[in-house]
């Protein structure tokens, strides 16, 4: 009878052990690649009809202002300090609906460069999303002291 009561007793442990498996749900599964944020600072490239190398820096540090807008200060040096010694080189606002830029304005703001050069931009774009790496690519036109900008694109990335 010991005999019997043992085995039952190895085998009703064996069975709990089997059923103690990794299972259970987990929030986080180790395949799975955290999502990166729109809001934040991203860096790239400003080219247009004026600036046509493509070699522009370019910086955006942005804040969602609702569920779908971003506004925040951008900069003409490549990191978040002003090209042209003011604190930043202007806002940018960019509303988007999923993955599309529908709306895209840039209010330049460059009190020491040329005199004073203020400016407007708009524009729409796509927002690329490849595992944990971030992209925008967006087209813009608009006017500043320097004359009217047309094919305008801002590259921009963030991780």
């Amino acid at each position: 009878m010991k005999k019997i009561l043992l085995q039952c007793t190895l085998g009703l442990c064996l069975l709990l052990m089997m059923s103690c498996g990794d299972d259970e749900p987990t929030d986080q599964q180790p395949d799975e690649v955290p999502e990166t944020t729109l809001d934040g600072i991203w860096s790239g490239t400003f080219t247009d009809n004026i600036y046509p190398s493509g070699t522009f820096p370019f910086t955006i540090d942005v804040a969602f202002v609702n569920a779908n807008t971003l506004r925040g200060p951008f900069y003409y040096s490549g990191s978040t300090v002003s090209c042209c010694n003011s604190q930043d080189d202007g806002e940018i606002t960019i509303e988007f609906d999923g993955d599309v830029v529908t709306k895209l304005t840039m209010n330049q703001d460059l009190p020491f460069f040329m005199g004073g050069c203020p400016g407007f931009y708009r524009g729409s774009g796509i927002i690329k999303r490849i595992n944990e790496f971030i992209s925008m690519d967006l087209d813009f036109e608009g006017e500043d002291c320097e004359g009217i900008h047309v094919g305008g694109k801002l590259l921009l990335s963030k991780r």
